[in-house]
């Protein structure tokens, strides 16, 4: 979305705008909607000096992320409209203040993000063998290892208890595939 664009839709939709620097002018509400959650869906739950909260929508026809918004919070809210780019830009700052906060608290961990088997590859023991490696790397520099499968994948689930990791918490609804609702099962392996 151009900036003049966004005047435009802002009056169309009868969503008041909102600029990048206007943006840098309230505190950010993960605890209303997570960062993670936020990159994901061009949103930010915002809040001003009074705690009023708004929620930044970079796109206004992804009504999946509205339908999300709006089964989550609970607290009175109203939305406003700023372009992506806007969004990106404010998550980004906000994801560096972050890295800086959290590098010498989360030094003794490690998260595994996005692990995947093709469909001919399954059964070959190639996803063990990967993970192994992984864990054998990971064991020189954390603690800890982290990662989250969804419910529903058994293989991956029987894998990783294999390996030693413990389930520790689900997630309900964590993603939304094709319309439907899968859980995470959030697991760690403690090597000490």
């Amino acid at each position: 979305m151009m900036v003049e664009n966004i005047a435009e839709l802002s009056a169309k939709l009868r969503m008041p705008a909102v600029s990048l620097d206007e943006l840098r002018e309230l505190q950010a509400a993960f605890d209303l909607i997570p960062y993670s959650e936020a990159a994901r869906r061009s949103c930010i739950a915002l809040r001003d000096a009074e705690g009023a909260v708004s929620v930044v929508l970079g796109d206004p026809f992804d009504l999946d992320a509205q339908d999300w918004i709006e089964e989550r919070l609970a607290a009175p809210f109203r939305y406003r409209l700023a372009s992506r780019e806007d969004v990106s830009a404010f998550l980004a700052q906000q994801e560096a203040g972050f890295r800086a906060m959290d590098r010498e608290k989360m030094r003794h961990r490690g998260d595994i993000w996005g692990v995947y088997v093709a469909p001919d590859a399954r059964g070959t023991g190639v996803g063990r063998r990967v993970m192994e490696h992984i864990l054998e790397h990971a064991r020189t520099r954390v603690l800890q290892v982290h990662l989250a499968v969804t419910a529903s994948n058994a293989a991956a689930v029987a894998l990783y208890e294999h390996l030693g990791f413990i389930r520790y918490g689900t997630e309900p609804r964590a993603l939304k595939v094709n319309g439907r609702y899968l859980d995470e099962h959030l697991m760690v392996l403690q090597f000490s």
